[in-house]
């Protein structure tokens, strides 16, 4: 089992609101760390019960409307009784782009039904790219004197760190393709330094086809972080935006860095290109990543592409309609407009209900 199985934590969230014009106020109160005998969703379930009717003396469905987890501990909301349970996009975003290039794949009996080895090589020979300029100073010093003469962004590439949700893996390959012409000059002016070949290649087009993927995908997780103000409809916009991305590149055009056009710009020259134009580890990772995207969003549970939509949880409907930033609708389609709007009718008259039956007690 995971460390968060094994020491669940609970965050109590509410958002208070003001009968004046005052902004809405939102809290999160920390109530569970406590170690956890066993991992399953039933146990798990079982303890957050337990510390909020001893810290709060409430039941979780009490005072519960929804639980927002990883995907890994989805089933501790049917456990305990929630209503609702929600993905957490922050958790689950990176992963789109991870199986894009075969970092992620799903498995059968421990065995991949999805390998791609192209992709992994691809990134294997991006992440010894950049581990090469790691170390000390006299190898970086080397590439940037070779960017001064190729007039490209004199920048240490990025090695991967911290693999999920920071965007590692499209920050990795975009470095690279900041400096390609300096880094194939370097390639060649020190092919065999110290004890024999470098171990990579410089950045080509094929790293460009790749990039521009994971330029879409980045999306989930690094829009998910960087948002500061109430998120609840945020995930529907930030998911249906990248899928959005992703089915236009399919069917029309791929936005891939423009290599003919150096530049010390952190915003890259990019010209478009028909996905027939890619190639086929360039197509393969795009519809990877399109298939991940809808088998994590929109329960498309096959292995091929359907154009499903997103799959909405009823807060999410709700948020999307009562969010002034989202309020018409832009970002859904006519039928999700119209659920949203049913759910927010349901929410309201059980809101109107609830609100007369405490007057009443009160009188």
């Amino acid at each position: 089992s995971s460390p968060m199985r094994q020491h669940p934590p609970l965050t109590l969230s509410c958002t208070r609101l003001s009968p004046s014009a005052a902004p809405a106020s939102h809290s999160s109160l920390a109530l569970c760390g406590r170690a956890c005998p066993s991992g399953t969703d039933k146990n798990v379930a079982e303890l957050l019960q337990q510390v909020a009717k001893e810290r709060l003396g409430y039941n979780l469905t009490e005072i519960g409307g929804i639980m927002v987890a990883d995907r890994a501990a989805k089933g501790v909301a049917a456990a305990a009784g929630i209503e609702e349970e929600e993905v957490c996009l922050m958790h689950d975003g990176d992963k789109l782009g991870a199986s894009a290039v075969g970092e992620l794949v799903r498995t059968k009996n421990k065995v991949a039904v999805n390998p791609f080895s192209e992709g992994k090589a691809v990134m294997q020979n991006a992440t010894n790219t950049a581990k090469h300029f790691s170390y000390g100073s006299s190898r970086i010093d080397k590439l940037h004197d070779f960017c001064k003469l190729t007039n490209e962004a004199p920048i240490r590439p990025c090695v991967i760190k911290n693999g999920t949700r920071v965007a590692a893996l499209w920050r990795l390959v975009h470095s690279l393709l900041r400096m390609p012409r300096a880094l194939n000059m370097y390639a060649q002016a020190f092919a065999n330094e110290e004890s024999g070949e470098l171990g990579w290649t410089a950045p080509t087009k094929l790293e460009a086809e790749i990039e521009a993927v994971l330029y879409v995908t980045q999306l989930t997780s690094l829009l998910a972080q960087c948002e500061r103000f109430f998120n609840g409809a945020y995930r529907v916009v930030i998911i249906n935006l990248t899928l959005g991305a992703l089915r236009e590149q399919r069917s029309q055009l791929v936005q891939i860095v423009d290599l003919s056009q150096p530049t010390t710009a952190a915003i890259l020259p990019r010209k478009p290109i028909q996905m027939s134009e890619m190639s086929e580890t360039g197509k393969e990772c795009l519809l990877r990543a399109l298939l991940e995207g809808e088998r994590r969003f929109c329960s498309n549970n096959t292995e091929e592409i359907n154009d499903s939509d997103i799959i909405m949880s009823r807060r999410e409907k709700c948020a999307s309609m009562l969010d002034l930033r989202t309020t018409k609708g832009g970002h859904l389609n006519t039928a999700q407009l119209s659920a949203c709007k049913e759910v927010l009718y349901e929410e309201y008259a059980k809101f109107a209900m609830t609100a007369n039956a405490t007057k009443l007690v009160k009188q």
